[in-house]
């Protein structure tokens, strides 16, 4: 099946969760057995995950291959059931999850959004979140929840410097109380002899 690095994560119990590939596994801590697995719903890799205030493990379809609005799945961490249906975004999604408590941060390859759990998604109409507004900006990566925002660099299709250049990407700030912002420095540093 699809393959791409996952996640591993000790849930609140001391049990092991871990993506790898299209598939979700609970690990007993001592003798590393499977005690519980799920086939995630597109035959496509999933890409890690994170876990919520009240344990909720989150997961995303990886969508670097494909141009199909990515889905969010949302597990129970002990059975890995579903816990509410697929949440379809508006784009693909390329960069892995972040999380603050229960709400969601996805960066998608034009917007990041939030989303909020309360067992079932929201998606946060009021957060505008879209950051592709300089030309050459490409998809954003993962994103880092710090100081009322999340922090992410663009730059994810690649440069088009020349060889042994390396070009510094958009630094991206979405504030958890208004808008996003990015800011670029169009300089590019030597990495060869």
């Amino acid at each position: 099946g699809p393959a791409w690095p996952g996640g591993i994560a000790v849930a609140a119990d001391g049990f092991i969760l871990q993506t790898y590939g299209r598939w979700a596994h609970r690990l007993d801590p001592h003798s590393l057995e499977v005690v519980a697995a799920r086939e995630l719903p597109r035959n496509r890799p999933y890409n890690s995950f994170v876990l919520l205030d009240d344990g909720t493990m989150v997961t995303k379809d990886f969508g670097k291959d494909s141009y199909e609005p990515t889905g969010i799945v949302a597990l129970d961490p002990v059975t890995l059931e579903p816990r509410a249906e697929e949440f379809v975004l508006p784009e693909r999604s390329i960069a892995r999850l972040s999380a603050d408590g229960d709400t969601l941060y996805v960066v998608g390859t034009e917007h990041i959004f939030r989303l909020h759990w309360d067992g079932g998604w929201t998606l946060d109409t009021a957060f505008d979140g879209l950051y592709r507004t300089i030309e050459g900006q490409t998809y954003g990566w993962d994103a880092v929840i710090a100081s009322g925002a999340a922090w992410f660099l663009d730059d994810g299709e690649g440069t088009d410097q020349p060889e042994g250049r390396v070009s510094f990407p958009t630094l991206c700030a979405a504030s958890t109380t208004s808008g996003t912002s990015c800011s670029r420095h169009r300089s590019a540093i030597s990495v060869t002899g």
